[in-house]
């Protein structure tokens, strides 16, 4: 690069590379191995059995554009949901 003034060049300044160490934090599990709570394991497992209810059905959901059939697919699996979820509530010894 030229400098503009007097013709000569700038100098750049080497780049300073600076280690980065990890902290280790004491006492706090990582995120990956905490247990996963069992209201959200049974969240999980109904929207994983809808999810597969959904793409064993054959309908005319080929003709949608790819957004609408993404909107239909949530609004199903959030109905099925919410009645597993009211049917816990109201009967917690139910079992699926």
């Amino acid at each position: 690069m030229e400098d503009q003034e007097d013709g000569g060049q700038r100098q750049i300044p080497p780049l300073i590379q600076v280690p980065i160490m990890p902290i280790p934090l004491a006492g706090a599990p990582p995120e990956h191995t905490k247990a996963t709570p069992p209201s959200i394991q049974d969240v999980l497992r109904i929207l994983r059995e809808i999810a597969n209810e959904n793409a064993d059905e054959e309908s005319d959901s080929e003709f949608l554009l790819p957004k609408r059939k993404l909107l239909n697919i949530i609004d199903i699996m959030q109905k099925d949901l919410i009645e597993e979820l009211e049917r816990k509530r109201t009967n917690p010894t139910a079992k699926t």
